[in-house]
């Protein structure tokens, strides 16, 4: 089910793995997370994750 949405134009362009260290927009979904006192912390959530979450909740239903 999310081959469809990973696959499509409409989201990615195309959807690949970016290089090493760099993030990149329409290209792969992916989290933020930062450490801090030694414990592993939420930084942020990407648009393209985000689609993603909100197209299988859709799907779902």
């Amino acid at each position: 089910m999310t081959n469809t949405y990973l696959l499509s134009d409409k989201h990615f362009t195309p959807y690949r793995l970016p290089p090493p260290g760099k993030l990149e927009r329409n290209a792969y979904p992916f989290l933020l997370m930062d450490t801090h006192a030694g414990a592993l912390r939420l930084g942020g959530v990407s648009s393209e994750l985000w689609g993603l979450i909100v197209y299988l909740h859709n799907a779902a239903r």
